[in-house]
């Protein structure tokens, strides 16, 4: 909606006062006072073209001398851009959630953001931003948006709440940012992408995002499986689903539904908790973040509860064999690439139902050794522990991959057969590979895309 359009005004009032009635329903202890609705709104609506305009500086409602109101959602009025408040960009939401617990977290209409704050009386001191590493839209501004927003908040120093939000201003009692109240900023909000839903999802209190990728092959009656796709160490989500690991072509075949989670930060860098040595001090709950993403989605499309798997490279192969372990009534089989179980896994490793295991490993690989470290364990010995536990034969079968890539190495496939419920423990030894993700198209023996939903598709939780 353009700033400062007039021509509804009707409309507008009626819209008003529905969302007072709203407000006064959900929120009864807060003083919602109608003109000041009103006053909000005709100001977040001026003037301009394509993208936020500026706007006139409202006059402020008297402050009240409370704190800020913890664990509610705050969505952007306004926000100081150089000289002029503007409003967000169309399309975008900039929000926020002050947590009780003096964690801050919200979205900037782009990336998520991460930060701890304090207030005393009406002061308030915001540090240590982190934002993830979503791409983005391509939107003329919309990277603008976010900096400035960011830099507002690290400019805060003082909070004000004020009869319809809360305001933001500088040392020097200039405006920063205005927030109103927002009744779905705990909800999931989905952005539509050719290349999938982006998402982001409330999960205790945390602003948690994922991509949804429902092929339009599904037609909701038939329950279909459904696949994680978990990125690696310091990467994004985005650019695993649309990179080598894009398994959209065989989602549209197969008629299974995919979700790509995003990784949180820790220390300024995306990872999975799974224990290892530079996340060991962690408190990301990406166990119960899968959880629910399993629930919800269930909830919301006709999902075979039995036929739940998980993939992933690297860190995302580590938080698979996670799951596996400690999330295991949800998670019927897994896949990982160059990813391991830490000492962690390991250790409090309880699976409850026989579990099919790929390993994708190369025999080359520096950043996850093929033999292991003190952080990670090696692949054989994480071979050996799930064999054992499936009841699978002692001695393997071995045989060998065709050389598609000439180069003279010659890969093998290590399977573990005869284990409960017909479940299989295979692993694919890639000699000479480093540290990446196998595709025949960049010169592998095989397709880890092709090789992993063959193998996955095979099972269920209820193997036994």
């Amino acid at each position: 909606m353009a700033p400062k359009r007039k021509d509804r005004p009707k409309r507008i009032f009626r819209v008003l006062a529905t969302r007072e009635r709203l407000l006064r329903t959900f929120f009864p202890r807060l003083r919602w006072h109608f003109a000041s609705l009103c006053i909000a709104f005709l100001a977040s609506c001026g003037g301009g073209s394509g993208g936020s305009g500026s706007v006139d500086t409202p006059r402020a409602p008297e402050p009240t001398p409370e704190a800020i109101t913890p664990d509610v959602g705050w969505k952007v009025q306004y926000y100081r851009s150089g000289d002029d408040l503007v409003t967000p960009l169309d399309g975008t939401n900039i929000t926020a959630i002050f947590g009780s617990d003096g964690r801050l977290s919200g979205s900037t209409g782009c990336n998520n953001y991460f930060a701890t704050y304090d207030t005393t009386n009406q002061s308030i001191h915001i540090d240590k931003i982190a934002l993830t590493k979503m791409a983005c839209s391509n939107k003329t501004g919309i990277m603008k948006q976010e900096a400035t927003y960011v830099e507002n908040l690290n400019s805060a120093a003082k909070a004000t709440m004020v009869d319809n939000g809360l305001i933001l201003k500088n040392s020097g009692d200039e405006t920063l940012v205005s927030f109103i109240l927002a009744l779905s900023v705990s909800k999931t909000e989905c952005s539509n992408f050719g290349w999938g839903l982006a998402c982001t999802y409330d999960h205790n209190g945390v602003a948690r995002e994922y991509i949804l990728y429902v092929p339009q092959s599904y037609d909701g009656d038939k329950a279909v499986p459904l696949l994680f796709n978990f990125h690696g160490y310091s990467s994004n989500a985005e650019g695993h689903h649309r990179g080598r690991a894009d398994f959209r072509d065989l989602a549209e075949k197969e008629n299974f539904i995919l979700v790509v989670p995003q990784g949180s930060l820790f220390e300024g860098v995306t990872h999975w908790n799974v224990g290892a040595n530079k996340t060991r001090q962690s408190t990301a709950d990406d166990i119960g973040f899968t959880k629910a993403l399993i629930e919800k989605i269930t909830s919301e499309y006709k999902i075979d509860s039995e036929r739940v798997y998980s993939t992933g490279m690297s860190n995302g192969g580590y938080m698979s064999y996670h799951l596996a372990c400690l999330l295991s009534e949800k998670i019927a089989a897994i896949a990982s690439v160059t990813g391991s179980m830490t000492p962690t896994t390991f250790d409090s490793c309880s699976p409850v139902h026989p579990t099919s295991i790929l390993q994708i490993h190369g025999t080359a690989d520096s950043s996850v050794p093929y033999e292991g470290a003190n952080w990670t364990l090696p692949i054989d010995e994480v071979l050996k522990y799930w064999s054992t536990y499936n009841g699978c034969d002692s001695l393997p079968s071995v045989s060998s991959l065709p050389d598609q890539n000439s180069d003279g190495l010659v890969s093998n496939v290590i399977s573990y057969s005869n284990c409960r419920g017909q479940v299989n423990v295979q692993l694919y030894k890639m000699k000479g590979m480093g540290h990446q993700w196998p595709e025949i198209e960049i010169g592998s023996d095989i397709s880890a895309v092709q090789v992993i939903w063959s193998f996955l598709s095979k099972y269920t939780t209820s193997m036994n």
